[in-house]
């Protein structure tokens, strides 16, 4: 059963197990993050990074007005004109020609939005039979920390934003304990539509979605990615050892650093998962180190 997440109790739950790191020892200088989790769980509280801005609240959007059609009025009837028949084609006459749909090569895009431009109608895969929008992503493009989820939720499929909703929040509030603006950081799905019923995406389906996140990767170059969820790793390094073994611990791909956390899905579903959280973040943090010069 899902349970809502309490990011107070979450330090609570934590503290505990903050002095028995299987990485490293707890350091004196890690009492700030050790505080953040404790009292800044609101947005409300001094960030690490002093070069990152604090968080502003997201601006209210009002919502549009509904389209009023006006009802056009009946035409009048007019005068009863005699049938001509069609005249019927000779077999020598050619069928008119439909031009084909304007494509464009997704791998000639020059930025992220004309990435997205290209992708907005893809029909590379089955996929796009049953969603809504594609999933492409959304962020600060300029970021050195791509946080990438392995496929869009129902919310995000009719939004057409990864991370929308309730997850996005949690991963919000983590970003913020790591000293990182969430405003600084892309976020995207390894798979760019939403399975129908929310099954998990077929190897080929993953495939299908293989070149426009590797352009992604080119296009935005990242220092650092951090993968939510098992399925993502695997859908990232299928050749890699069991999650047991690699969850937390940074690896190379595409010229980035790529560590493995769990989804909040995944911590949702089961709070025991709380003590291993902690654990990577030390590690994400010590990675994040050198890239944001924390202290």
């Amino acid at each position: 059963m899902t349970q809502e997440l309490d990011l107070k109790a979450l330090t609570q739950a934590l503290r505990p197990y903050m002095a028995g790191s299987r990485f490293v020892p707890l350091e004196p200088e890690e009492q700030a993050l050790l505080d953040y989790f404790e009292t800044n769980w609101d947005f409300g509280g001094v960030y690490l990074n002093p070069d990152m801005p604090p968080l502003e609240a997201p601006p209210q959007v009002a919502r549009p007005r509904p389209l009023v059609l006006k009802t056009r009025p009946e035409p009048e009837p007019g005068p009863v004109l005699p049938t001509v028949p069609t005249p019927t084609p000779s077999p020598s006459t050619p069928p008119p020609v439909t031009p084909p749909a304007q494509s464009f090569n997704k791998m000639e895009a020059k930025s992220l939005d004309s990435l997205h431009f290209r992708v907005r109608e893809c029909r590379d895969c089955i996929l796009s039979n049953t969603r809504r929008s594609v999933v492409f992503g959304q962020g600060n493009q300029q970021t050195k920390l791509l946080v990438v989820g392995d496929q869009p939720s129902q919310p995000e499929d009719q939004r057409g934003q990864a991370f929308f909703g309730a997850e996005g929040e949690w991963i919000d509030k983590i970003i913020l304990a790591l000293g990182i603006n969430p405003r600084a950081v892309y976020y995207t799905q390894r798979v760019k539509c939403r399975p129908d019923g929310d099954r998990p995406a077929t190897f080929e389906e993953i495939e299908a979605c293989g070149e426009i996140f590797g352009k992604q990767i080119e296009l935005l170059a990242p220092r650092l990615i951090l993968a939510l969820g098992e399925r993502t790793l695997k859908s990232l390094l299928p050749q890699s050892p069991p999650w047991s073994e690699i969850r937390g611990r940074a690896l190379d791909y595409q010229g980035a650093r790529l560590i493995g956390l769990w989804h909040p899905r995944d911590v949702s579903q089961n709070l025991g998962l709380l003590p291993q959280v902690w654990d990577d973040l030390r590690r994400v943090r010590q990675e994040l180190g050198p890239i944001f010069k924390m202290a």
